[in-house]
């Protein structure tokens, strides 16, 4: 029986992040491919790969979801919790989920993603791995032919990500050094991907500080952090032999590719991270996971939302530090022997 449903929804894309934006394809892609979206709301930093994936005649920028109301017009009955602390505006979303509910568009006071953001990305997820087919699961590829020409200046690389937008959530100086060595004898360059104007929410009161890259010797390594958009960071990992780097945004936008990925782990769970490619869960995908206890804290609290996991709460930062060169280097040689 085919049923026919009339009535077509609105989804508007607030997710924060790249890594998580791209987690919500599949889900998303199905629904659009079945019809069932009128109009899908989407962050204008990732309209290229939305342009992609989806047809044009249903996306709109999130923008036009969003009812700004400047400070002079903000009444008592506004919630407080949409209210800009610093410039004392409010921002609603037009479509929310129940009418007449206000949802918070990404702007909270305490640093913190509001809830409805982390459901959306959870429910994606939970969405996509209990009622879609394996096939269609995975991450949407883009051509080369969709994407600008490969400026990179070197040949026969490898990319490196090495910072990530959580203080955990990185590799260490010791690992890189490694991993480094390691290429170089198997006669491969380095291309470094990424950006260092990431603000991390650090600290009990949530004050925002930047990504640092203290201590990485770029020496003899093609360094193009902050010098590349999506579309080119695409395109260098097109031609790339592997992926190298923790989880994050451009190890999900390496999973748009068919490129070998050696993905490491903190505090998620790869379990719920590993990328989905022709059909097959962790398709030419080599996870490096923390040896230690302490691990995977994100992904044992997905109900305790008001906790801030951009920062280590044990301090001692355990399962960034035990992904050490070795461990890394072991999933690395898997990664190039399938190229």
């Amino acid at each position: 029986m085919k049923l026919k449903l009339d009535k077509k929804i609105y989804v508007i894309c607030e997710t924060g992040a790249l890594g998580d934006t791209i987690a919500t394809f599949p889900t998303l892609k199905i629904l659009a491919d079945k019809g069932h979206i009128e109009k899908l709301f989407v962050d204008e930093r990732y309209t290229f790969l939305y342009d992609c994936i989806f047809p044009k005649s249903i996306m709109f920028p999130l923008s036009k979801a969003v009812t700004n109301i400047p400070k002079d017009k903000v009444t008592a009955e506004v919630p407080k919790h949409v209210i800009d602390p610093k410039t004392g505006d409010a921002a609603f979303l037009s479509y929310p989920c129940i009418p007449g509910l206000p949802i918070v568009q990404t702007m909270n006071p305490y640093g913190l993603m509001p809830i409805h953001a982390h459901l959306i990305d959870a429910f994606s997820a939970a969405i996509c791995n209990a009622i879609l087919k394996d096939s269609e699961k995975d991450t949407p590829f883009i051509p080369k032919k969709k994407l600008p020409t490969n400026k990179c200046p070197i040949d026969n690389y490898a990319v490196i990500s090495f910072g990530a937008t959580s203080e955990q959530r990185k590799m260490t100086v010791e690992a890189f050094d490694g991993i480094k060595k390691y290429l170089a004898s198997k006669g491969l360059g380095i291309v470094l991907l990424g950006k260092s104007d990431h603000e991390l929410k650090i600290g009990a009161t949530g004050e925002m500080v930047m990504t640092k890259f203290d201590g990485l010797d770029d020496t003899g390594c093609c360094n193009m952090i902050d010098k590349t958009t999506i579309a080119e960071s695409l395109s260098i990992l097109h031609d790339a032999k592997c992926f190298i780097g923790v989880d994050g945004g451009l190890m999900h936008l390496a999973g748009m590719t068919d490129i070998p990925i050696v993905g490491g782990f903190t505090s998620v769970d790869p379990y719920y991270r590993i990328i989905y490619r022709h059909g097959e869960r962790g398709w030419k995908f080599y996870p490096v996971e923390p040896t230690t206890k302490c691990r995977y804290c994100q992904t044992e609290a997905w109900c305790a939302f008001g906790v801030n996991f951009h920062v280590c709460h044990s301090k001692t930062f355990d399962c960034m530090n035990s992904l050490t060169a070795d461990v890394w280097t072991a999933q690395i040689a898997r990664a190039l022997d399938a190229v």
